[in-house]
């Protein structure tokens, strides 16, 4: 393969994975299992009884370790039907589970049975069967970076499908495809022609509309991803698109800083803010009086020996340095 090849190939892993994100650590309800599953729920909670809390694994029975195995994957298959949408990360976590010289395929095999939510356990078992098929597809594809962001990212969507299925897919990736999406739309919001038209409460309004539409049913997990932090972010860009006035965008950004963060914490970023202008100030002067010493000295090179030239202009570049950037 070519080392041009390889790169893209590559990037095609690089875009697949770009917007994965690691999420959802609400505890989950169990699921009380029906009449038919009395015996795996039985089982289950024999097993629990026979290992004593804090018990050292290495103290336990080879069969006492499996079952502990079996039950932690259960319980993590359990929480992702709870909170779909990224099945992708669960099966990691299943796999992590797994010991040295275990069959791990087997323990996953009887979390599986042992799921009181037997539809649920097909979809998982269809999509551990079926990315073999989607890893060996997307190691054979090639994007170029010229390619739209949104482009490159339907096209792996689409690949999903085709080699995952659409259930799969979504169960998979449903949350990192949302995701994208916010994110794409967010970007073309922010260069809309129509923006700065906009009121502030129509713009925010702007932007919880598309939250919705986008995050649908993911929005409450996917709000943990976003946090505080991401919020005040995407408001602050857009409440401050097309402002020019400084007094203007301080005063957004002090209101916003201490919505989301606090008066404490609001005037510590202002300060902050501050000292970086500050320094922003100092580093541009100094380096229009570089400039300047850089016009003055320039005549006097012919004039001077060049030992003697190069001396005077660092003892001067020195002089600048300090008055600009005094030692603390």
């Amino acid at each position: 393969m070519s080392l041009r090849r390889a790169l893209l190939v590559v990037t095609a892993f690089a875009v697949a994975t770009f917007f994965i994100f690691w999420l959802w650590q609400n505890p989950t309800p169990t699921s009380q299992p029906g009449p038919d599953q009395t015996n795996s729920a039985t089982t289950s909670d024999s097993s629990r009884a026979n290992t004593a809390p804090g018990m050292d694994e290495a103290a336990m029975s080879t069969e006492q370790r499996r079952q502990l195995r079996i039950d932690t994957m259960r319980d993590l298959l359990e929480m992702a039907r709870a909170e779909p949408g990224n099945l992708q990360r669960t099966l990691q976590q299943l796999r992590q589970q797994c010991g040295q010289g275990d069959d791990c395929a087997a323990l996953i095999q009887a979390a599986l049975d042992a799921l009181p939510d037997q539809d649920f356990a097909a979809l998982v078992a269809s999509a551990l069967a079926r990315l073999p098929l989607y890893e060996a597809a997307m190691a054979q594809v090639v994007m170029s970076m010229e390619t739209p962001a949104r482009q490159r990212y339907a096209a792996i969507h689409e690949l999903r499908q085709q080699t995952l299925g659409i259930a799969e897919t979504e169960a998979l990736f449903g949350q990192e495809a949302a995701w994208a999406e916010y994110q794409f739309r967010f970007g073309e919001l922010m260069s809309s022609d129509t923006l700065t038209s906009l009121s502030p409460q129509q713009r925010l309004a702007a932007l919880d509309a598309l939250r919705s539409d986008t995050l649908g049913d993911y929005q409450p997990a996917l709000a943990e991803v976003e946090g505080d932090s991401g919020r005040y972010d995407r408001e602050l860009a857009l409440l401050t698109a097309g402002l020019t006035d400084p007094a203007s965008i301080d005063a957004i950004t002090g209101q916003l800083r201490e919505q989301y963060f606090g008066t404490e914490q609001a005037a510590a970023m202002a300060a902050r803010d501050q000292v970086v202008r500050q320094q922003q100030t100092a580093v541009a002067e100094y380096q229009l009086a570089v400039e300047q010493l850089d016009q003055d000295m320039a005549p006097l090179k012919t004039q001077m020996a060049e030992d003697l030239w190069n001396l005077s202009y660092e003892q001067r570049l020195t002089e600048l340095r300090l008055q600009y950037f005094p030692s603390p």
